[in-house]
């Protein structure tokens, strides 16, 4: 059961409105509860940031419109979903609001670097459909924020263990089944990878 609000026109939210959604989706989805008596009151979206406060003991005045905007910006864009039983509406993440906190967890992740090289490199090859091209682009753009060597057009080479880290990234851009992740002894480029990595 999903509550539709008015189309919100609100288009200065900047930088702070932006913190704002993602800290209400992050705690939704690391566990926050929050419990309705109903979804169809015209105080609904009042009613939901007043329950939101009040689980993270915010200060009710202080916070109360910057938290309207942002509730109104997640219902107006499907983020979230309210599930009714007995009696009670429960206030869940959908599938898009799920994906977008995995692309939060995306934007901080980071590649880990041993105290020491065991000689060996981590390549990752993908071939995406060209009617994938979007999500193609937006990989590459993250192998090389996330440090890799860019050796082809879609094959990226790093020093360190991080099967985990592409399984995530590949996974958020649902082009997983497309990416293959090989870890070889020795390579011909071996001599600028180590002048590249300062191995």
């Amino acid at each position: 059961m999903r509550h539709k609000p008015r189309k919100n026109t609100n288009t200065g939210k900047g930088a702070k409105g932006v913190k704002v959604v993602r800290e209400i989706l992050e705690a939704l989805a690391g566990g926050t509860v929050i419990g309705l008596v109903a979804a169809t009151s015209p105080f609904f979206v009042r009613e939901l940031v007043k329950g939101f406060l009040e689980q993270r003991h915010y200060q009710k005045m202080r916070d109360e419109q910057k938290y309207m905007w942002g509730f109104r910006y997640i219902i107006s864009r499907e983020l979230i979903e309210m599930k009714e039983a007995d009696g009670m509406v429960t206030v869940v993440l959908t599938a898009k609001g799920e994906k977008r906190v995995l692309r939060y967890n995306l934007e901080e992740m980071k590649l880990k670097k041993s105290a020491s090289w065991d000689h060996k490199w981590r390549i990752v090859i993908y071939d995406v459909p060209s009617d994938k091209r979007t999500a193609r682009n937006a990989l590459n753009e993250y192998m090389k924020r996330l440090g890799f060597y860019r050796l082809q057009k879609s094959v990226w080479i790093y020093p360190y263990e991080c099967r985990d880290e592409i399984d995530f990234v590949s996974s958020v851009f649902e082009v997983r089944e497309y990416c293959l992740y090989i870890t070889a002894n020795r390579f011909e480029y071996d001599k600028v990878l180590t002048v590249f990595f300062k191995l």
